[in-house]
């Protein structure tokens, strides 16, 4: 009997602790699932942190490299302020469908190149429209020494503005501040009827260059026929700090965008003939512009009114010829020198290109 009595008694003891096992999981479930929950989040982490490290390399792969994947732009533009977005437009690049329909009937490009002397800080609303009417006949304008105050792109935005009543549509595109001394920021102007952005566009990072550099080039492709060019937009230092120092390095631009046809224009400062140019041509470059002075003098002389070859032209010759080139002299059309300089103190440079047949 005894026996009988103590099964009796232990089946109704785990009978009973059974019960209030169930009803602790019931009751206390959510906590229940926590715990679980952090059990295994420990048992990840472990494992992760067992795991050797990822080493993240930094990429310098240039841009034409990354051509099939929606040619984007190599190099981060810092987030535009809410004023600048006024007047800064995105760098969208036309559709390849679209361009290959609208621009492979384009045979020759005019580009035209100018340093409009600190635009954005000077220039009234009559000296906009008047440089509107020197550049309404190119089909590319990329300009230099524009304001990095919010003054600059606002200027810009201006002369586009004058420019589209001129009898084209135009469009533009403006950089980033340049991150070295003397900063300042550059621009793309162009006729929608003979081209478009074919890709977004950039300044060259330091690592493809030299960082040196005090005002980094800005890069832009465009359509060009069935094809494409890439121009670099530069404005090397005043002649009081050696711009032959940078300019041994734009051959390293060249290097980086082999798959390009490239051109490069600006105010770079020294004439062609100087031999910091040397490695340029011997890379298949053609100076536009020879014995050409660009830069206007402050004081006109006997040997007239401009002072120096400063700025060009150059343009890969491997699949590019340049068929006219010239500068745009607005002088005569002033009465002193004086007002002439209230313009600029360069003439916009000019070169008329085509494919090789």
């Amino acid at each position: 009997m005894s026996n009988l009595i103590t099964r009796l008694l232990q089946g109704s003891l785990k009978y009973l602790v059974g019960i209030g096992v169930a009803i602790l999981i019931i009751t206390q479930w959510d906590t229940v699932l926590e715990i679980l929950s952090s059990s295994s989040g420990t048992s990840t982490t472990q494992t992760e942190q067992q795991a050797p490290p990822e080493t993240r390399i930094p990429s310098n792969k240039p841009p034409e490299s990354r051509e099939n994947e929606g040619n984007e732009a190599p190099y981060k533009s810092r987030k535009k302020t809410p004023e600048e977005a006024e007047v800064i437009p995105d760098d969208k690049p036309a559709s390849p469908t679209t361009a290959k329909t609208r621009y492979e009937r384009v045979k020759n490009l005019k580009i035209a190149s100018w340093n409009v002397a600190n635009i954005g800080i000077s220039k009234d609303d009559v000296e906009v429209e008047y440089i509107a009417q020197l550049l309404k006949g190119f089909d590319i304008v990329a300009i230099q020494e524009i304001s990095t105050k919010l003054s600059g792109p606002r200027a810009i935005a201006k002369l586009n503005e004058r420019l589209n009543t001129t009898g084209a549509r135009w469009d533009y595109v403006i950089s980033d501040p340049t991150s070295g001394a003397g900063s300042e920021r550059y621009a793309y102007m162009w006729k929608k009827s003979a081209t478009d952005l074919a890709s977004k566009t950039w300044l060259v990072g330091a690592q493809a260059i030299d960082d040196s550099l005090d005002r980094e080039p800005y890069m832009a492709r465009f359509y060009f026929g069935e094809g494409k060019i890439l121009i670099g937009n530069f404005h090397a230092v005043p002649t009081s700090k050696k711009p032959e120092k940078e300019i041994v390095y734009l051959d390293n631009i060249h290097r980086v965008y082999r798959k390009d046809q490239l051109v490069f224009l600006g105010d770079f400062n020294l004439s062609q003939k100087h031999k910091a140019f040397d490695e340029l041509k011997e890379s298949g470059y053609e100076a536009a512009l020879e014995n050409q002075k660009t830069s206007l003098r402050r004081i006109k002389t006997s040997a007239g009114y401009l002072a120096q070859e400063y700025d060009n032209i150059f343009v890969e010759q491997s699949k590019l010829r340049i068929k006219r080139s010239g500068v745009v002299d607005f002088v005569p059309d002033f009465e002193t020198l004086k007002k002439a300089r209230e313009i600029s103190d360069h003439l916009p440079v000019w070169a008329e290109i085509e494919w090789k047949k």
